[in-house]
């Protein structure tokens, strides 16, 4: 047996020989042991991380059909969008139409109301105020 107590010199230790571990020993091999797990957590992590982005690829791979898909989708909803704002555009028109109507309609009537007045039973001011939109209608007419 070597001084020190060592392993003897055959190599084999004996259970008589061996000694209970000391508690710096105890402290270094928990160390390594918090060590040794630290780095399979981030080796779990780094493989997880690899598989992800593998079966990403993967997908983008087998994708292009579901990216065709997605094309076809957006060309549906854009369409439908032109649908819509043309239909949109065509009743404003007929919106607008409409007022503009309505608008001839007022001023027919508002016409009709003034070129049929009786002049002779109206004040000299509301007179001259017939008198100038009598005048002012038969200039548009022409």
């Amino acid at each position: 047996m070597k001084r020190g107590g060592g392993v003897p010199a055959g190599g084999k230790e004996e259970p008589s020989d061996k000694r209970p571990k000391g508690r710096t020993n105890a402290k270094i091999e928990a160390k390594r042991e918090v060590q040794t797990i630290a780095l399979q957590d981030t080796l779990k992590g780094f493989i997880s991380q690899k598989d992800k982005s593998t079966e990403k690829r993967e997908d983008g791979r087998r994708g292009s059909a579901g990216r065709e898909e997605n094309s076809k989708n957006f060309f549906e909803i854009q369409k439908r969008k032109l649908d819509i704002e043309e239909e949109n555009a065509r009743s404003t028109t007929i919106e607008v139409k409409a007022k503009a109507r309505e608008a001839e309609h007022a001023l027919l009537t508002e016409k009709t109301r003034i070129m049929t007045a009786d002049l002779d039973i109206l004040t000299p001011r509301k007179r001259a105020w017939f008198e100038k939109k009598h005048k002012w209608f038969m200039e548009r007419d022409d």
